[in-house]
């Protein structure tokens, strides 16, 4: 049963690697699945490049996509801010997005420009980031083991010295696996269905942009300019496809790395309730018991009660070190979702019924904005309180060891974990290097975003009124 189980998920995964193949070739993507195992291994392998300067090492199809995103960044601001003003004509050639409702609302296509500009630059910075994540060796370290589903992985990975590990980080992932079981392959069947219907989703997407007036255009453009157009329309769909789609990849590693914390955590304070418990019951029975069976079994929990401790201290270092990376991760997409948000809202208000491909491309960068901003700032809160909620529970063992305990080295190994786990700062995924995501972080957060959701509204109103006053 298990040979046929792992024969049919592999027939499965081979059908995927090779749909999303034939996808991804149009957008100059170098997966393939005679080089790559699965569309899992493909992005994080680019994560773990070693080279520096990374972007010197990326494969050639993704330099090329980062060009063009880089060629994006300047066109859209230079011509969003009349830095270079462009006829219609000249833009038409180019491939304008905003061109494709120039006629429908000056001032969404003004927007359009100032967002594709802004969240390129914005996205290729997050991209970057996510490919340099040497700073943060557990994080390789984790990327490395959630590749392979061998048993020994963690010994194997011990003796390589391909890619730099920390050990810390083998041990503490390897117990994970003892206690909550990591399930890689289970998020890597996630991760490739999501790649999959991410890359349908924007060939269709592709699709309708390509079409989109293409019927107005064939009665009113030579054919020449029509095909240059297309051209140059695709390339910039190339380069929106590569950011779109790398972004996936840090958000759903993020994603995964928080469930694992929160079984962890959950797990691990329930055995320790339990062992405390217990640890009173026994002790309780001194009159009804004899003494060496008392002595050993307290002992006994004593010691299992340091084990979950040291695995606590083991998450909550494999956070700090992970963190390095994805809380600048983190700062940069609330900053590009704090103001692409206003920016698509304001289009959104200005677009006719007419445009509804281009209406789509909004709502979908907008359910984006509002997936980082409002999902992911409320798990990792949540989450940071989960990690730091810990202080309670010790200040309760650590009471009843100092009063119960015979052995003095218990007392203080647990002092110890004490001395260290209880923080004046909490611990936990920060924003950039300023503060940790705390619930009351995640609530002044969102009322500076309300506030500041209220304030462009009332510009972008006041802005109207300014030029039907002037027209």
């Amino acid at each position: 049963m298990a040979i046929f189980f792992e024969r049919n998920f592999y027939n499965n995964e081979k059908f995927l690697n090779n749909i999303y193949y034939l996808m991804s070739r149009l957008y100059f993507s170098s997966f393939s699945p005679n080089n790559h195992q699965s569309i899992y291994h493909y992005y994080t392998n680019l994560m773990l490049i070693t080279n520096k300067p990374i972007l010197f090492h990326i494969p050639i199809k993704e330099k090329i996509c980062f060009c063009l995103s880089i060629y994006l960044v300047i066109y859209y601001i230079t011509t969003s801010y009349n830095i270079i003003e462009l006829d219609s004509e000249t833009k038409f050639l180019f491939g304008d997005l905003s061109y494709l409702i120039d006629e429908d609302s000056t001032i969404a296509s003004k927007s359009i420009s100032l967002l594709a500009g802004f969240a390129t630059l914005m996205f290729l910075i997050i991209i970057y980031y996510s490919l340099n994540t040497m700073p943060s060796i557990g994080l390789r370290t984790f990327l490395l083991i959630t590749q392979n589903d061998h048993p020994l992985i963690y010994e194997y990975l011990q003796q390589q010295n391909s890619q730099p590990i920390l050990l810390s980080t083998i041990q503490t992932l390897k117990n994970f696996d003892k206690k909550i079981h990591l399930n890689q392959q289970r998020f890597r069947f996630i991760f490739n269905r999501v790649y999959c219907i991410a890359q349908f989703f924007h060939v269709i997407l592709n699709l309708c942009i390509q079409l989109f007036k293409l019927t107005k255009y064939l009665q009113t453009k030579s054919m020449d300019k029509i095909f240059i157009h297309i051209i140059l329309l695709q390339a910039s769909y190339i380069a929106f496809n590569f950011m779109f789609i790398f972004i996936y990849s840090p958000l759903m590693i993020a994603g995964y790395l928080l469930r694992i914390g929160f079984s962890f955590i959950r797990v691990s304070k329930f055995q320790l309730n339990t062992l405390l418990l217990n640890y009173q019951i026994i002790i309780k029975l001194k009159s009804k018991q004899s003494k060496e069976f008392i002595n050993s079994y307290s002992k006994h929990i004593e010691l299992k009660l340091i084990n979950y401790l040291r695995d606590y201290s083991g998450l909550i270092i494999f956070t700090e070190n992970v963190q390095i990376v994805l809380s600048k991760l983190f700062l940069c997409a609330l900053l590009v979702t704090f103001v692409a948000s206003q920016i698509t809202m304001n289009c959104l208000k200005n677009l006719s019924t007419d445009s509804t491909v281009i209406i789509i491309f909004m709502y979908y960068f907008l359910t984006l904005d509002y997936i980082i901003i409002l999902l992911l700032s409320y798990i990792v809160s949540k989450f940071n309180a989960n990690l730091n909620s810990i202080c309670k529970d010790l200040n309760r063992i650590v009471c009843c060891i100092n009063e119960m305990a015979r052995s003095k080295r218990s007392q203080f190994k647990i002092m110890l974990f004490y001395e260290r786990l209880v923080n004046k700062k909490p611990f936990g995924i920060k924003i950039g290097p300023i503060t940790v995501l705390t619930k009351a972080v995640f609530i002044k957060l969102l009322i500076l975003y309300i506030r500041f959701t209220m304030l462009s509204g009332k510009l972008s109103n006041t802005s109207h009124e300014v030029d039907n006053a002037g027209g």
